[in-house]
């Protein structure tokens, strides 16, 4: 199958939506589909670019952000004349939600390809009439709505997608990339937490404000109550550390 990925979120950007989105094409490239993603215009594209096994193009999004209806044509025409010149195309994912998705959606729609669409959580829970509008509509215009949890699928239901044109696909990683032998930690400086008989809360991610250690934080003086040996961890950098 000849798949196109778009995806302004996407690496050499560190985060959950550019690596899901990396995993994703290269597993199905390894699986023997011709896959190609458009992407954003970054600082260190190239060199990840270069080491990738898969096609990645870049295209400036960002000039749709700001833009008027000119530049959102402007932007369709590009896409459009960039997917009939990669035909055969079978699939079109979007892999985030806004103007780019959009677009996205009204180029599958004038040639006729299946497009799909990735949620991740914060891009569609969100307060703003306007903003909930865009989402609603570019939900409802995808053939299917994949999400990495249930609680994310039941978001893009709330907007009217129906139960059988979505799907969950939850982010994962390959064991193989890493050394996980007891005795590489055990014997490490820094690493012997002292965690014999504890009970352990482990949370891995950006350290922003919306992930929520602060919950659990303020969590932990009744979790001690009634489990007392329980140790929280946290492991990510960012603007809370």
């Amino acid at each position: 199958m000849n798949i196109l990925f778009i995806g302004p979120d996407f690496k050499p950007l560190a985060g959950g939506v550019a690596e899901y989105t990396h995993r994703l094409a290269l597993y199905l490239h390894n699986a023997g589909d011709n896959v190609m993603v458009l992407s954003e215009k970054m600082e260190n594209a190239e060199s990840f670019d270069k080491n990738c096994p898969y096609r990645i193009y870049r295209y400036n999004f960002r000039f749709l952000s700001r833009g008027k209806i000119m530049k959102y044509y402007a932007g369709y025409k590009w896409l459009k004349d960039f997917v009939e010149a990669h035909h055969p195309v079978d699939t079109i994912i979007s892999n985030c939600h806004g103007i780019s998705s959009i677009v996205t959606s009204a180029v599958s729609k004038s040639l006729n390809i299946p497009f799909c669409i990735f949620t991740h959580g914060s891009e569609i829970n969100r307060k703003e009439i306007k903003e909930k509008l865009k989402i609603k509509y570019v939900l409802r215009s995808a053939g299917k709505v994949f999400c990495n949890s249930s609680f994310t699928q039941r978001l893009a239901m709330n907007f009217g997608v129906p139960y059988d044109r979505t799907a969950v696909i939850p982010g994962g990683i390959s064991l193989d990339e890493f050394d996980t032998s007891r005795s590489k930690f055990s014997s490490a400086s820094g690493f012997n937490l002292h965690l014999e008989g504890k009970r352990v809360i482990f949370t891995c991610g950006r350290l922003v404000e919306r992930k929520g250690h602060d919950m659990v934080i303020r969590a932990l003086s009744k979790i001690l109550q009634k489990v007392s040996n329980t140790i929280y961890l946290i492991a990510g950098e960012g603007p809370y550390e």
